[in-house]
C-alpha cells in the first residue's frame, strides 16, 4: 500500500510539473516568437531600405537590357547586392524591378549569381529551376526542393505533373504531358547549355522567350530564360513573372514610394515568401525602381524551430526541479502523516471491544 501511494503521488507531481512547464513554455514561445517576428521583419525592411538608398538611381535607369551587363555601374550594383545576399543566409532573393511600360515589371539587377548554366521556367502558377550538376545529373528545383524524377506542383486547386525524361544527352521537360523544353548540357554556343523552348532554339543573343500553353481548359503564359554560370540569375530586362497578387503589391509600393513589407507569407511561384520592398530613387527623388528582398517561409520556420528547441531545453531542468520540489512537499505534508496513520491503525488491537493501544498522531502544521 505504501509503494502504491508513493507512486501515485510521484505521478501526480510529474503531471502537475509537466503541465505547468508546458503552459509556461507555450506562453514563452508565444511572446518570444511574436517579438522575434516583428524584429525580424523590421530588420529586413531596414536592410532593403539601406540597399535601395545605396543604388545610384540615375545609373539604374540604363539597366533595361542585355547590353547593361557590360556597364560598370551595373557590375558594381550586382556585386554590392550579391555581397548582401551572401552575408545574410535568411535572404532568399534580392533584386530590383523596373516597370515594363505596361502593368508588369522587368528585372533591373538580380543579386543571385548562377553557379552553373540554369534554365528558368516561370508562370503565375509554377516556377522551375533546371540545371545539370557537376556529375551531369539533371535536377529540377521547385519551391526550394530538388527533384531528379517526376514530381508534382500544387497551386491552389490546381496540380501540375512535371515529367523529366532523358533521351540520350537531351532531357525532355514536360508539364501535364506537354513538352515545355528540351535541354542538353554543353551543346550551346561556346559549350554552354542548349535549350529548345516550344519551337524556339535559344541562343546567346536570344536568352529568353515566352509562349502560351493550354493546360486542360486553362491557358497559361510560360516564360523561359537562361542564365549562364557566373552570370546574374535574371539578366537586366528579363520579364518578371509571378502571381498577379504579388505584382499588384509591387505596383502599389512603387507608386507610394515608401518601404513596405508583408505581414505574413504570401503565395509565390517559388513557394511561400515574405517580401520587403523599398524604392530606388534618382537624384531628383523620383522612384525609378523597386528593390525587393524575399525571405522564404522555410527560413522563418527554421528560427521558429530553434526557439521551440531552446525553450524545451530551458524548461526541462525547471520541470525536473518542480518534480523534486512537489515530491518533497508531498513527502513532508502528506506521505509521512499518512504513513503514521497507517502504522498507528495497524498497531490497534481489540480486546473485549476496547483498544489496548492508541497511536499518537500529530498533525503537521
Amino acid at each position: 500500500m505504501k509503494s502504491k501511494a508513493t507512486r501515485k503521488i510521484i505521478i501526480l507531481a510529474t503531471v502537475i510539473s509537466v503541465a505547468s512547464s508546458a503552459l509556461f513554455g507555450f506562453l514563452g514561445y508565444s511572446l518570444t516568437y511574436g517579438e522575434y517576428y516583428r524584429h525580424f521583419i523590421a530588420m529586413k525592411v531596414r536592410i532593403a531600405e539601406i540597399c535601395a538608398s545605396a543604388i545610384d538611381g540615375d545609373a539604374h535607369d540604363a539597366f533595361t537590357g542585355g547590353e547593361a551587363v557590360d556597364d560598370p555601374a551595373y557590375r558594381r550594383t550586382l556585386a554590392f547586392l550579391n555581397g548582401v545576399l551572401a552575408v545574410d543566409p535568411a535572404i532568399t532573393f534580392l533584386y530590383t524591378l523596373v516597370p515594363d511600360g505596361g502593368s508588369g515589371f522587368n528585372y533591373g539587377v538580380d543579386a543571385g549569381i548562377s553557379p552553373h548554366d540554369t534554365v528558368w521556367i516561370e508562370s503565375s502558377d509554377f516556377a522551375l529551376e533546371c540545371f545539370f550538376d557537376s556529375d551531369g545529373v539533371f535536377i529540377v528545383r521547385s519551391e526550394g526542393l530538388p527533384h531528379k524524377k517526376d514530381f508534382s506542383v500544387k497551386k491552389g486547386a490546381s496540380r501540375y505533373a512535371v515529367g523529366i525524361k532523358r533521351t540520350g544527352e537531351r532531357v525532355q521537360l514536360s508539364v501535364d504531358g506537354i513538352t515545355l523544353a528540351s535541354i542538353s548540357p554543353g551543346t550551346g554556343s561556346g559549350g554552354r547549355i542548349g535549350v529548345r523552348f516550344a519551337d524556339t532554339e535559344l541562343t546567346q543573343e536570344l536568352y529568353s522567350a515566352e509562349t502560351v500553353f493550354a493546360f486542360g481548359e486553362r491557358l497559361l503564359s510560360v516564360s523561359l530564360s537562361v542564365s549562364h554560370r557566373g552570370e546574374s540569375c535574371s539578366g537586366p530586362g528579363t520579364p518578371y513573372v509571378n502571381t498577379e497578387g504579388n505584382i499588384e503589391r509591387f505596383r502599389a509600393s512603387f507608386a507610394s514610394g515608401t518601404a513596405a513589407s508583408d505581414a505574413d507569407p504570401h503565395d509565390d511561384t517559388y513557394g511561400p515568401m515574405i517580401s520587403c520592398r523599398a524604392p530606388v530613387k534618382n537624384a531628383s527623388g523620383t522612384v525609378v525602381a523597386l528593390l525587393v528582398l524575399d525571405v522564404s517561409e522555410r527560413e522563418v520556420r527554421k528560427v521558429r524551430f530553434s526557439i521551440i528547441t531552446a525553450l524545451v531545453l530551458s524548461f526541462l531542468p525547471v520541470a525536473f526541479v518542480m518534480v523534486a520540489l512537489i515530491n518533497l512537499m508531498m513527502q513532508v505534508f502528506i506521505v509521512k502523516p499518512f504513513r503514521a496513520l497507517i502504522e498507528g491503525v495497524s498497531r490497534v488491537k481489540f480486546s473485549d471491544g476496547e483498544n489496548s493501544s492508541r497511536s499518537p498522531i500529530h498533525s503537521t502544521p
